[in-house]
């Protein structure tokens, strides 16, 4: 029935049957999602329907279950938005009445903010009309609400409602058509042309707005799923809908205007309270900054800063009560981008944040399924897009600075620290005190922090901020945001009235989270104190391992102590002192203790009643993953294959194409699992269950409706350059994970978890050939098995060369042990060191090492630098990566590349087709062959006759379909250009798809490619011989090309527009008249493997200050362009040089230098890069596109030819004079 019904559909009703575990509670058994009725809600597509009151509706004894609901379809929530069921009071029966209300009370519909449309910014007049509306006298806010009147009026009479324009253009249309029918004159051909392009223009902003209001970042722009976005818009919709609470007596109350009122005094009384707070803090015991951190937090803010930190923002995140996304200022960013930074500094220069700028929406998201009151809400701060810059500027400096003032302990939101490493931590913790059945006892405390940012104290904070010496400027700007802040409920769509807060911070606010960590840093350091004055006494893992006494991440705390009760004291009075300083409160009912076995009774007993937490025997989840008390099973993870189902169960296949449905699939489903990948392997049995889902939800399948897969699992798992989608095998994926700790356990060794787990397992030398798996964890244990395929990736980076063996271990990429690459060493030293193999100057001895080493050994050689301090001690890297930084992605490729197809070019060409993302699935599942025509039908066997249904021709399969039928070939012939009619008709299917697809030539008067055309209406020729076979219906050839046409014309136009948005286009900086441009490539010979170095220092105006080129030998691209950065700030630095702009258009090579996370590691050239940058005063690195490195790029390719060592250039070459006049002439220098 549900697949033919297209009307309102109701099933409600005792079902006998649950859905997911949290619809039983039982003392005894836990729930378990009934399969077949799951399957049975999966396959008619229905959603289950909000409630109100108790959430089980069936009772016997102490075992209740949810077993009675009403499930709907979409058209029935479109029909009856406002639908909800009430559970009602159980008299004579042991299962509640269902009451189903259509229609609830009139909702507050007065009032709902402006929102800006994502649209606005595609429309042709959109940046013309800011350029010519905008004003900013100072007063951001009076600036605003000016351009804002205007927009509204602009919105109004030149950008129009959608849905009439639709309705317009659709009737045009269809009089042009009827007058067509009658006479073809140009006229009426142009006119048609016109409107189709309009229509198609509004559908895409249609499906543009249905998109933001579906909050989807998923989907790609240029491929429509507008139907998607408007379900899951109403499904949103209703998530978030509030229709009745229980108030102030337990009634259920669902008079809006109460509710509103009540959600006020609520939220008010929340963050109203002023917290008595207890100062006797010493600000001594505090970490704090050293001058040179000061000094780097006291520059002054820059242009730059303010830009980096709004294109950093998310374009349409929710945005704050002025409606305006960071979308806007970003594309229009050429017009207002002044503005905003001379308001931004002027924030910094002691003016406060304006009140309606500094006014929170408060966003109430449920917590659970069916709320029953405010308390069961979680509050999300909407801040205004400038207030964020603010702080987001200020956030990013505390990003530098903050690992030098938190421990290790807390690994939440710092950069380099991970928040696996505390799951890690957890887990092997709670594995030690299972096993620990003798000596001394211990106790696990997982601590839950009552509203945590919203209690924490605004003096607490100031005092904080105060004892780790941030800049009284910082200080200030941060101290006046938060306390001159306002906030408003936003209550089903509409503000409520303002009230003002005294505590807590905003979650929402980029600062918030490193705020927060800072000030839990005073936990950590109460504990610290107690335990150098012996007072603590925290667990250890191993005799000669670290201890540990707590992890934070954020809100989420863990404590571990030996179990006494004097232990228990000293944390009572820890805990006591912070509440007490910082306006926190610890929730006794949801807080948990876990103690080892061989505790005894009374003493669980006392310290249990002294906290007031409940004794547990398993502490269930920590930051969402199973602390794993006894063995991994698929039960374990039962609750990850329940929650991809729930997201499946919010979605509708049927509104979501074939590439829609892929793109969710990777970019979700799969994406679930791997969460909980990177602590722990994950059984066979969930990977299996999981691709299961995955598969079904690609090819349309739900339940029993089950639907052809056109293409194996293990071919869609093959990289793109391999005929697949580049999906990836969950088993394997999860193993690469996994490598990825193995390799963090040799290049962390400071790492705090790295210490204990080595200790614990008894890690010997710094390389072992196997690792110990007796009496280990999980993780351990599945590392164990998985270390020699993480040994293999691994060689060493010299640094000072004093650790590593010259002939018997691996430090050359490619390589291997350079004892296999030599005949005979009986007059070598095996043992001699790297350091020895360096001559007086410093360089390498190449004449030794050419006395037992072949020339191609030789020129990988000279691409290592030689021995500098600057490169620090002898590291491990990742073999498998040119930066030697560990990736997941080369992991999964060294489990995987044995098993996949051989590459071939030609996959790449769907991949490159500048089209729709629909037509680039369908040009793949073409070139695999596997689009379901009738000689593929009957090669499955589900068909027995092979003749086509359309002209009865002995066999269809893809060429006669898409080429020869005579009704493809009538459209190809109205649209055939010239130099293609003699190849078109002759060549073979694969040779004729490649033929069209690489064929780029623009059609004249047609606004696109023949390429793009071409994949078009090939689509639409599969699309219409379909209509024919299934509904009968038939497209004649004019209208398959015009529409063709008109979708390709607004393909290349929406492509312009994203092509067009705010970038790079310049080598110069702002005001940055006395900084010097670094401008840097490298270049590779792809047959040879030579590479060479190049680059050029402009002043600002792009007059010449310095040239260079280096000959490397053989060495990757990456390697190449991260040389030519080191030698062109050396050559700088030497100059006096010390305020740099480093351009390049090799973005690995600026994101590996840019990121804070890499710390010391990576190869030997990239370590020593890191630390010269960090010697030059001022510098910034961006990625320029190619156009704009044509100077750095000609000086590397003649270091290619010239195969010298590094050549300075005082004066230009002349081979790259034209080139350096074309920057100029260009615009490339402001």
């Amino acid at each position: 029935m549900a697949p033919l019904n297209t009307t309102p559909w109701l099933i409600m009703g005792d079902f006998n049957a649950i859905l997911s575990p949290t619809d039983k509670k039982s003392p005894t058994t836990l729930g378990k999602r009934c399969d077949l009725f799951g399957n049975f809600v999966d396959s008619c597509e229905l959603q289950d329907l909000q409630f109100i009151g108790p959430p089980f509706t069936w009772q016997r004894g102490k075992i209740l279950v949810r077993l009675d609901r009403a499930l709907v379809n979409d058209e029935w929530m479109d029909t009856f938005p406002q639908s909800i069921v009430h559970h009602l009071t159980r008299i004579k029966s042991d299962h509640r009445p269902l009451l189903l209300i259509t229609k609830g009370d009139n909702p507050i519909s007065k009032g709902r903010p402006f929102r800006f449309l994502a649209g606005w910014t595609l429309h042709n007049n959109f940046s013309n009309f800011v350029k010519g509306k905008w004003e900013f006298k100072g007063n951001m806010t009076e600036s605003l609400n000016n351009f804002t009147a205007f927009v509204k009026d602009w919105n109004r009479d030149v950008y129009g409602f959608l849905g009439n324009k639709k309705r317009k253009l659709m009737r045009s249309l269809n009089n042009i058509q009827k007058a067509l029918e009658i006479s073809d004159s140009d006229h009426l051909i142009k006119k048609e042309r016109e409107t189709r392009d309009e229509l198609e223009n509004v559908l895409d902003h249609e499906d543009i707005l249905w998109r933001q209001k579906a909050r989807c970042d998923w989907l790609q722009l240029g491929d429509r799923n507008t139907k998607f976005y408007h379900s899951r818009t109403v499904k949103r919709r209703k998530f978030n809908r509030i229709m009745s609470l229980r108030v102030d007596n337990g009634d259920w109350c669902s008079d809006q205007n109460i509710l509103q009122k009540k959600a006020v005094e609520f939220f008010g009384e929340l963050y109203g309270e002023v917290p008595t707070i207890s100062r006797a803090t010493s600000k001594n015991s505090f970490p704090h900054l050293k001058p040179s951190e000061i000094m780097l937090l006291e520059t002054p803010i820059s242009n730059e800063e303010i830009k980096k930190a709004m294109f950093d923002m998310a374009p349409l995140k929710a945005p704050g009560s002025d409606g305006y996304h960071a979308l806007f200022f970003q594309s229009q960013w050429d017009t207002l981008g002044n503005d905003v930074c001379q308001w931004v500094k002027s924030v910094f220069e002691g003016r406060p944040i304006e009140p309606e700028l500094n006014n929170t929406l408060i966003v109430l998201i449920p917590k659970k399924e069916s709320p029953e009151d405010f308390s069961q809400f979680r509050p999300i701060s909407l801040c205004s897009v400038l207030y964020k810059l603010v702080m987001k500027v200020i956030a990013n400096r505390f990003k530098v600075v903050l690992p030098k003032l938190i421990s290790q302990e807390q690994a939440g939101f710092i950069a380099g620290w991970n928040i696996f490493d505390n799951i890690i931590l957890a887990q092997e913790v709670i594995h030690s005190m299972r096993c620990n059945r003798t000596g001394r006892q211990w106790m696990a405390i997982k601590l839950d922090l009552e509203k945590a940012y919203d209690r924490v104290s605004w003096e607490f904070i100031n005092t904080s901020l105060t004892a780790a010496r941030i800049p009284l400027f910082l200080r200030n700007v941060i101290m006046s945001a938060i306390s001159s802040s306002t906030m408003q409920i936003l209550w089903n769509g509409v503000p409520t009235q303002k009230f003002k807060p005294n505590r807590g911070i905003r979650q929402g606010c980029p600062l918030s989270p490193y705020l927060f960590v800072l000030c839990m840093e005073w936990l950590g350091q109460f504990i610290h104190t107690e335990i150098e004055s012996g007072i603590w006494d925290p667990i250890s893992l191993s005799r000669s391992g670290p201890p540990i006494s707590h992890l934070f991440f954020a809100d989420d705390l863990v404590i571990f102590c030996k179990a006494k009760i004097d232990q228990a004291r000293s944390l009572e009075h820890i805990l006591s002192l912070f509440c007490g300083i910082s306006g926190h409160k610890i929730s006794a009912r949801k807080s948990q203790i876990f103690f080892s076995k061989n505790t005894e009774t009374d003493t669980r007993n006392q310290i249990s009643q002294l906290f007031g937490f409940q004794e547990v025997q398993n502490l269930g989840k920590y930051l969402g993953v199973p602390l794993m008390h006894d063995r991994v099973t698929k039960n374990t993870l039962d609750f990850v294959v329940d929650k991809i189902r729930r997201k499946l169960n919010s979605w509708d296949a049927r509104n979501l194409s074939f590439a829609g449905r892929i793109t969710l699939a990777q970019s979700v489903l799969l994406s679930i699992p791997t969460y909980f990948m990177q602590t722990m392997k994950i059984p066979q049995g969930v990977c299996e269950e999981i691709e299961r889902v995955a598969r079904q939800f690609i090819w349309g399948s739900s339940g029993k409706n089950s639907k052809m897969a056109l293409v194996g699992w293990d071919t869609i798992c093959q990289p793109k350059g391999r005929g697949g989608l580049g999906l990836r095998h969950l088993n394997d994926q999860n193993s690469s994970f996994l490598m990825k700790i193995g390799f963090s356990l040799v290049s962390k060794s400071d790492a705090l978890w790295v210490r204990i787990l080595r200790a614990k397992y008894g890690w010997k030398g710094q390389l072992p050939e196997t690792i110990n798996k007796n009496k280990c964890s999980h993780l351990w244990r599945s590392l164990s098995k998985l270390w020699p395929s993480v040994r293999e990736n691994l060689i060493w980076s010299i640094g000072d060369g004093a650790n590593v063996r010259c002939w018997k271990d691996p430090w050359i990429p490619g390589m291997g042990s350079l004892i296999s690459k030599i005949s005979s060493s009986s007059n070598l030293n095996l043992d001699c060191c790297v350091r020895e193999m360096v001559n007086n100057e410093g360089s390498w001895n190449l004449d030794l090492f050419r006395v037992w080493l072949p020339e191609e050994v030789i020129n990988r050689i000279t691409s290592i630098p030689p021995l500098h301090p600057d490169t620090g001690v002898d590291r491990v890297i990742w073999a498998r990566s040119a930066s030697g930084l560990f990736s997941v992605r080369t992991a999964y490729w060294s489990l995987r590349e044995n098993m996949w197809h051989p590459h071939e070019e030609y996959w790449k060409i769907p991949w490159k087709y500048q089209g729709p993302q629909r037509v680039r699935l369908f040009l793949w599942l073409a070139f695999r062959q596997r689009l379901l025509t009738i000689s593929e039908r009957v090669r499955r066997g589900i068909s027995h006759s092979s003749s086509c249904p359309t002209c009865g021709h002995s066999v269809e399969d893809l060429m006669h379909v898409l080429r020869d039928c005579p009704t493809a070939k009538e459209v190809w012939m109205l649209v055939l250009p010239n130099q293609l009619q003699q190849r078109f008709f002759s060549t073979s299917f694969l040779d004729w798809l490649i033929l069209n697809l690489c064929f780029h030539e623009s059609l004249q008067g047609s606004g696109t490619t023949w390429s793009c055309l071409f994949g078009l209406i090939a689509w639409r020729i599969w699309k219409n011989r379909n209509l024919l076979i299934f509904q009968n219906i038939s497209w004649p050839a004019t209208e398959v090309v015009k529409v063709s046409s008109c979708w390709a014309r607004q393909y290349e136009a929406s492509r312009d527009i994203r092509k067009n948005t705010p970038q790079n286009t310049t080598l110069a900086t702002t005001s940055k008249d006395n900084w010097v441009i670094l401008s840097t490539d490298g270049a590779v010979n792809n047959t040879t493997g030579a590479a060479a170095a190049g680059g050029v220092a402009r002043d600002h105006e792009g007059n010449w200050i310095t040239g260079f080129n280096r000959y490397l030998g053989n060495c990757s691209p990456m390697e190449a362009e991260i040389w030519g950065i080191m030698d062109g700030i050396l050559i700088l630095l030497n100059k006096g040089f010390r305020r740099i702009t480093i351009t390049s258009d090799n973005l690995e090579a600026i994101q590996n230098l840019a990121s804070l996370n890499t710390g010391d590691s990576g190869i030997a050239v990239l370590r020593r890069t890191k630390r010269i940058i960090q010697s030059v005063g001022e510098w910034n690195i961006k990625y320029v596109p190619r156009n704009l490195n044509t100077v750095a790029d000609c000086l590397a390719k003649l270091g290619l030819n010239w195969k010298s060592n590094l050549q300075v250039f005082e004066e230009a070459p002349k081979e790259i004079l034209e080139l350096l006049q074309a920057d100029k002439a260009n615009g490339y220098f402001l």
